[in-house]
């Protein structure tokens, strides 16, 4: 089935639009799978898109490999909110981060400004 959305553009509506092009991309499997969906919202750097993701998932036994790639990439674009709701989500995840690796890309990102 096909979802077709429309609404007027005006000055404000860049976040509107950013917000109905990563829900487009998010429900649709075909384009983006369940657990690529948190890491892509990260990437977007959406807290209310991740939250709304925690919210309704349940990752089972593979929330270490959902959560942990998402946790990365939110330290990696160094956002504090999403960084902090996830680590909230389950603690013990900090354990497990790369520090070293983050660290470097960050300067690697840094030196190609």
């Amino acid at each position: 089935s096909h979802k077709v959305s429309s609404f007027v553009l005006n000055d404000s509506s860049t976040a509107q639009l950013d917000l109905y092009l990563l829900n487009a991309v998010l429900n649709d499997s075909s384009q983006c799978k369940p657990q690529h969906r948190l890491k892509l919202a990260v990437e977007w750097g959406r807290l209310d898109v991740v939250s709304s993701i925690l919210q309704e998932s349940r990752f089972g036994s593979d929330s270490d490999a959902v959560l942990l790639p998402a946790l990365q990439m939110a330290l990696l674009k160094q956002n504090a909110e999403i960084t902090s709701l996830l680590i909230d989500r389950k603690p013990a995840l900090v354990e497990q981060i790369d520090f070293i690796s983050i660290y470097q890309r960050t300067n690697s990102m840094l030196f190609r400004m």
